[in-house]
């Protein structure tokens, strides 16, 4: 399958000011500090550090004791994403994540508008406030995905999903207007560093020493992740 392309120099802030500019508007939207209090410092160790993405303060799935680590990068409005996490990321997690293999670190790539800017925010601010609920979060944000900057993933319309979660809407808002900023940056340091690996779309994928691009069948994933466990024992 394929994968959006973004454009090389075009960051959220980018995107944002032009945006804001069209629209003669304030967007209403935050950022969060990303690690949830108590959360151990998940950065790979320190040998690793110039080889491996940085997973310090990032969403996640599985043990930090995990041998192996899948860096995916995404935004919320990016079709091929979508069939990533329905046809293979469900795989992902049963068969290598709830048995402790693998550990999915989600990074972002919001660059197909504001709605992908304040989904990005959103994701944030679930993770600092409910950790253990986010994967459910974010499955349930892919199941919601209209058309691209079609109004599904306007501020509001976020928060209902949120909501029809049990997720306390009130505060993930709050958290979002508060931290705007602070989130803006972490989302644009993701993207630079998904230029310094090489991403060049989304979803991209970086799994030990390799680099997958697009929403690739599930028995590519397998074939990969199966090597690279192999090449660990």
């Amino acid at each position: 399958m394929e994968e959006q392309k973004f454009p090389q120099n075009l960051t959220p802030f980018a995107i944002l000011a032009g945006a804001l500019l069209i629209a003669g508007a304030i967007l209403y939207a935050g950022g969060v500090d990303l690690a949830p209090r108590g959360t151990a410092d998940l950065s790979p160790p320190e040998e690793a550090q110039a080889s491996q993405p940085d997973a310090a303060g990032e969403p996640f799935v599985g043990s930090q004791d995990a041998p192996l680590t899948l860096f995916y990068w995404s935004d919320f409005q990016c079709f091929y994403c979508k069939n990533f996490e329905q046809e293979t990321l469900p795989f992902l997690v049963k068969e290598y994540v709830d048995t402790g293999k693998l550990r999915i670190v989600f990074k972002d790539l919001q660059f197909l508008g504001l709605g992908s800017f304040v989904a990005g925010l959103a994701s944030k601010a679930v993770w600092e406030t409910t950790p253990e609920r986010y994967l459910e979060w974010h499955e349930a944000m892919f199941a919601k995905q209209g058309a691209e900057n079609g109004g599904w993933s306007s501020r509001e319309d976020i928060l209902a999903i949120t909501e029809e979660l049990g997720i306390d809407k009130e505060r993930i808002g709050r958290l979002m207007e508060e931290k705007e900023a602070e989130y803006g940056a972490e989302q644009e340091e993701d993207q630079k560093e998904a230029q310094e690996f090489g991403i060049t779309g989304a979803p991209g994928f970086i799994l030990g020493s390799s680099e997958i691009s697009g929403a690739r069948p599930l028995a590519e994933f397998q074939a990969a992740i199966e090597a690279e466990l192999k090449g660990k024992e």
